[in-house]
């Protein structure tokens, strides 16, 4: 690097100082990109299950993952994610039935979430639409 008048980083503190002056997000990682990972998703995925506290049907359960970006929701007795995943995607929102996760076809109450990907207002418009649509499963 010496021979060539480049010091160590010097290209990583270029790009970090060019995206900034363009106004974009910036991450900065752990040495170890493991513990970046599981701190981000940690934070996506408590963020998700706000949303869903807020935007679901009361009685809704969402787990709290250990370490992974999937989240299961249990709707309540009346909901049917099967019927649920079909007015979504009407409405150009993907989401995954549980059943699809039971050779026995349990689980028709459940749904699959991830938390991998941050938040913009279309993923949060999006899930405040599949609580209402599940909502509405129950009136």
């Amino acid at each position: 690097a010496e021979q060539l008048g480049v010091e160590p980083g010097a290209e990583m503190r270029a790009g970090i100082e060019e995206g900034e002056q363009r106004g974009l997000p910036v991450w900065r990682i752990d040495r170890d990109v493991g513990i970046t990972l599981r701190r981000t998703y940690a934070a996506q995925t408590e963020r998700l299950r706000g949303l869903i506290h807020d935007a679901f049907p009361a009685g809704t359960r969402a787990t709290q993952p250990s370490g992974g970006f999937l989240v299961w929701v249990e709707l309540p007795e009346g909901c049917d994610t099967n019927r649920l995943f079909d007015l979504a995607l009407r409405r150009g929102i993907g989401m995954t039935p549980g059943k699809l996760y039971s050779p026995s076809g349990r689980y028709t109450r459940h749904l699959r979430l991830s938390g991998c990907y941050p938040f913009s207002d279309r993923h949060v418009h999006a899930l405040m639409t599949l609580g209402e649509l599940a909502g509405a499963q129950l009136r």
